[in-house]
């Protein structure tokens, strides 16, 4: 079985997709919120590998029931927000919802 995920370029819906980048992290907000939707997609795939897992009363899967919620989150100089550190790499990603959390 293949397994993949899609998502169109964040700059095509701005107003949905990159709302919560006031300051982008990294210097291009398509790409900032890209890294969030694939985090989203890639749980997804990972937690239903075949389209007939878990899901909510809503048809939500795990990752759904937070979109675009971040959780704490840590501002910098430039005031951009982040709330994952990789390296030296800023990332603001989406919390993914836990049913034992």
């Amino acid at each position: 079985n293949i397994r993949f995920a899609w998502s169109g370029n964040p700059d095509r819906c701005p107003n949905n997709c990159e709302a919560y980048l006031k300051n982008t992290i990294n210097g291009h907000a398509a790409a900032d919120a890209l890294v969030s939707i694939f985090a989203h997609e890639v749980a997804e795939c990972i937690t239903d590998p075949d389209g007939s897992a878990w899901i909510d009363d809503n048809g939500y899967e795990n990752a759904d029931k937070c979109s675009w919620n971040f959780g704490k989150m840590y501002v910098t100089s430039s005031g951009a927000y982040y709330n994952i550190v990789v390296g030296s790499n800023l990332y603001l990603i989406q919390q993914n919802w836990d049913i034992y959390g």
